[in-house]
C-alpha cells in the first residue's frame, strides 16, 4: 500500500527537507567539506586559466602544476565524497528501512534521496563557487607575493573555473546519488531496519592477508630505501607508493584483529570494565575501523611528504641557485668537433686565459668591465651509465648511438682554481660526485677508486642534470680516457661565469658577443677549423643570475604554494573522517554504555573506556604514517638531490617540524572528537537510566 499523497511532489520534498533539517549533524559537515573542496577545485582551476598567470615568465611551469593540482584536487573528491557518503547512507539505513515497512516504495525513497542529494549539491556547488570568488583574490595575492611578481589580477570571476567546477561536480554529485539509490533498490527491508545497529560477525584472523600486506609493505619500504639516485627514485616512486598504500590498507584489516584478540585472550587484561567493552566493541566493528584507520594514515602520510618535501625544496633553493649562478651572467654550453690529439689543449691555463681576455674585449666594447670571472673546461663525453653493487660503470658512445647522459671530467688543477681547495689524487683515484653513492667506477677499460662527495662543485645549471662529474689526477689521465672515445671528434664543455659592471641587460650584451666570439675562437686559437675534423663550434647559451633565480624560484615556489594547498585539504579531509568515524561510531556505542551502565558502569569507567577506544583508532594512524615518512625519507631526499638540494640535514628538519606541526593539529582533532564521542554516549546512557 503507498502512503497517501505519495504522488505529490510536496511531500517528498518536505520529508527531504526535514531529513537535512534533522539529521544536520551529519549533513552539514558533508555540505561543508563538499563545499571546501569545490572552492578549492574552483581555485585550481582558476590559477590555472588565468591570463594574468600566463604573462609570468614561469607561466607555462606554474600553469602545469595548477594543472596537476586540478587533476589531484578531482580525483580525491571523489573518492572522498563517495567516501563520506557511505558514512552518511549507513547512518540513514534505518530510517530508509522504516519508510519502507510504512508503505512507501523503494522508487519514493530514491526520491527522497534525490530531492536531498539536490539540495546538497546546489548549496555545495554555489558556496563552494562564492567561496572561490572570495578568495580568488587573496589566494592570487599569496600566489604573487610567492613569485615575486607584480602582474594585476585579471579579473575576480573565472569563467573556465565555474564551468569546470560546476559540470565536474554536478556529474559526480549525480553519480553519488545514483550510487545511494541503487544500494537502497538492492537492500531488503530487514537490513534497512537494522541499518548502522548491524554489528560485523567476529572476524577471522586471515594469516594470508597478513602476509600479504606485510610482503607489500617490505617492497615499498625496500624500494624506497635501497633507491640509488633521483632518477631511479621517480621511476620507482609509484610502484613504491601503491604497494605501501595496498599493505596499510592489509595490514591495518588483518594486524590490528591479531592483535585486539591477543588482548581478549589476555584474561586479567580483558575482565576489566573499560577494557571489556572496548576490545568487545572493536573488535566485531574492526572490518570498517581498519579501513577508516588505513585511510587517516594514508592521508597522513601524503601530508607530511608533500608540505615537507615543498618546505625544504624552497628553502634550500638559494644555495642551488648560488652553485649555479655564483656571478651575475653565466655563459656555457658544449664545444664539439675537436680533434683528439690536439683537443685536450682547451683544458690549457693558455686557452681559459685567452677566453677571460676575449671577455674582457666584449666588455670594454660595451663601456664596460669584468668584475669577476671564472673559466672552466671539461672533458663531455657522452655516455652509458650504469650502477651495480656500488660500482658506477660508464660505457663511451658515439653520438648515434643511444646514450643516457654525458659525463664532466676534469683534472686535480681545475678542481683547485674552480674550488680553491688542494686534491691529491693516485692515478687509479677519482673525486666522483655521481648520481649514486659509489666505491669504484669504471670508464670504458679504466678502473678508479671513488672517493664519493655529494657536493656539485661545478658552477653550471648543465651539471644538475648530468651523469656525473670525475675529478682524475692529472691531464695525462684525461687523454687515457679520451683515447677510448668512439666518437669521431671530441667534445668539451665550457663555462665562463662573469660579473661584469653595469646592469642586466649590459651583462646579457657581453654574454651574447662571447658567445659568437668563442665559437671559433675556443676552438683553436689563430685558426677557424681543426683540419681532419668537423668544423669546430662553440654552442653556447647565455643566462643571467636573475633569470635562474627566476625560474627555479617560480617553480620552487608554485611547487610550495600547491604542496601547502593539497597539505590543508588532506588535513582537513583526515579531520573530517575523523570526525564522522567518532560520531557513527558514538550512536554505535551508545547503546551498549547505556546497558553497561545499568549493571553499574560509572562515569569514570566510561571515560577511561572511551579513552582507550579512541587511543586506539587515534594513535594508530599517525604512528604507521611516522613509519611510512621515514621509509620514504631516502627516496624523496634522492629526488631532492635532482633538484641540486644536497642538504640532507635540512630535509630532515623540515620532516621533523612538519611532523610535529601535524602532530599538534592531529591531537587537536582527537580531543575535539573524542569529546563529541563522549557527549553522545554518555547522554544517552544518562537518559536511559533516569
Amino acid at each position: 500500500m503507498e502512503v497517501i499523497g505519495m504522488s505529490s511532489g510536496n511531500l517528498t520534498w518536505t520529508l527531504a527537507l526535514g531529513n537535512i533539517r534533522r539529521e544536520r549533524k551529519f549533513f552539514i559537515p558533508y555540505i561543508t567539506a563538499s563545499s571546501g573542496i569545490i572552492m578549492m577545485f574552483y581555485l585550481m582551476v582558476y590559477l590555472w586559466k588565468d591570463p594574468g598567470i600566463q604573462k609570468l615568465s614561469t607561466s607555462v611551469m606554474l600553469s602545469m602544476m595548477m594543472k596537476f593540482g586540478t587533476i589531484i584536487v578531482g580525483v580525491f573528491a571523489v573518492i572522498f565524497l563517495f567516501y563520506i557518503n557511505s558514512f552518511l547512507m549507513k547512518r540513514r539505513n534505518k530510517e530508509m528501512g522504516i519508510y519502507n515497512i510504512l508503505g512507501m516504495e523503494k522508487r519514493h525513497i530514491g526520491r527522497i534521496l534525490q530531492a536531498e542529494s539536490l539540495v546538497t549539491s546546489l548549496i555545495s556547488i554555489a558556496a563552494g563557487i562564492l567561496l572561490g570568488v572570495i578568495f580568488s583574490r587573496l589566494v592570487y595575492m599569496i600566489v604573487m607575493k610567492i613569485l615575486g611578481s607584480a602582474v594585476k589580477l585579471s579579473s575576480a570571476v573565472s569563467q573556465p573555473g565555474i564551468l569546470y567546477t560546476v559540470i565536474f561536480f554536478a556529474l559526480l554529485f549525480f553519480l553519488i546519488q545514483m550510487t545511494s539509490r541503487f544500494r537502497i533498490h538492492l537492500a531488503r527491508p530487514v537490513e534497512l531496519l537494522k541499518g548502522s545497529d548491524t554489528g560485523e560477525r567476529e572476524p577471522k584472523s586471515r594469516l594470508f592477508l597478513t602476509i600479504l600486506g606485510a610482503a607489500f609493505l617490505v617492497y615499498g619500504y625496500v624500494t624506497a630505501l635501497t633507491v640509488k639516485d633521483g632518477v631511479a627514485g621517480i621511476k620507482s616512486f609509484f610502484l613504491a607508493v601503491l604497494a605501501v598504500i595496498a599493505g596499510t590498507y592489509l595490514l591495518f584489516a588483518s594486524i590490528s584483529i591479531v592483535i585486539l584478540k591477543i588482548l581478549k585472550k589476555n584474561k586479567k587484561y580483558y575482565y576489566q570494565p573499560s577494557h571489556f567493552t572496548t576490545i568487545s566493541g572493536m573488535l566485531f566493528r574492526m572490518k570498517q575501523n581498519a579501513v577508516g584507520m588505513a585511510n587517516i594514515c594514508i592521508l597522513a602520510t601524503m601530508v607530511l611528504v608533500i608540505v615537507s618535501t615543498t618546505v625544504c625544496l624552497n628553502t634550500g633553493i638559494d644555495k642551488v641557485v648560488q652553485n649555479m649562478a655564483p656571478e651575475k651572467t653565466s655563459v656555457y654550453g658544449q664545444i664539439v668537433g675537436i680533434r683528439r690529439d690536439t683537443g685536450l689543449h682547451l683544458m690549457d691555463d693558455t686557452s681559459q686565459k685567452e677566453t677571460i681576455r676575449m671577455a674582457q674585449s666584449a666588455a670594454a666594447k660595451e663601456n664596460s668591465k669584468i668584475k669577476r670571472i671564472h673559466v672552466f673546461t671539461a672533458y663531455n663525453p657522452e655516455v652509458k651509465y650504469r650502477l651495480k653493487n656500488g660500482t658506477a660503470t660508464y660505457t663511451l658512445k658515439s653520438g648515434v648511438e643511444k646514450y643516457t647522459g654525458s659525463l664532466m671530467i676534469i683534472d686535480a688543477q681545475q678542481y683547485k682554481q674552480i674550488t680553491g681547495k688542494s686534491l691529491s689524487l693516485a692515478e687509479n683515484e677519482a673525486l666522483v660526485n655521481t648520481p649514486a653513492r659509489v666505491s669504484q667506477v669504471k670508464i670504458g677499460r679504466l678502473t678508479y677508486k671513488a672517493h664519493f662527495t655529494s657536493e656539485k662543485f661545478l658552477p653550471t645549471t648543465a651539471s644538475q642534470y648530468q651523469s656525473g662529474t670525475i675529478v682524475v689526477k692529472d691531464r695525462a689521465a684525461i687523454k687515457k680516457i679520451a683515447a677510448q672515445d668512439p666518437a669521431a671528434s671530441l667534445t668539451f664543455w665550457r663555462s665562463i661565469i662573469f660579473t661584469a659592471a653595469g646592469s642586466d641587460e649590459v651583462n646579457k650584451k657581453i654574454g651574447n658577443s662571447l658567445i659568437v666570439s668563442t665559437t671559433w675562437k675556443t676552438a683553436r686559437p689563430n685558426a677557424s677549423r681543426d683540419e681532419g675534423a668537423r668544423p669546430a663550434a662553440y654552442y653556447g647559451n647565455c643566462d643571467s643570475h636573475a633569470n635562474i633565480n627566476s625560474t627555479l624560484k617560480g617553480f620552487t615556489n608554485g611547487f610550495l604554494f600547491l604542496g601547502i594547498f593539497l597539505g590543508i585539504l588532506f588535513t582537513l579531509a583526515a579531520a573530517l573522517i575523523i570526525y564522522y568515524k567518532q560520531v557513527s561510531e558514538g550512536y554505535y556505542d551508545k547503546d551498549n554504555f547505556a546497558i553497561m551502565q545499568q549493571v553499574g558502569m560509572s562515569q569514570a569507567e566510561v571515560k577511561k573506556s572511551i579513552r582507550t577506544q579512541v587511543k586506539f583508532v587515534f594513535f594508530a594512524p599517525i604512528i604507521v604514517a611516522a613509519c611510512h615518512m621515514g621509509g620514504a625519507f631516502n627516496m624523496m631526499n634522492r629526488i631532492l638531490q635532482l633538484f641540486g638540494l644536497q642538504d640532507t640535514t635540512l630535509f630532515l628538519k623540515c620532516t621533523g617540524i612538519t611532523f610535529l606541526a601535524f602532530a599538534l593539529l592531529y591531537l587537536l582533532v582527537y580531543l575535539l572528537t573524542s569529546r563529541e564521542y563522549y557527549r553522545i554516549v554518555s547522554w544517552k546512557a544518562g537518559k536511559r537510566m533516569e
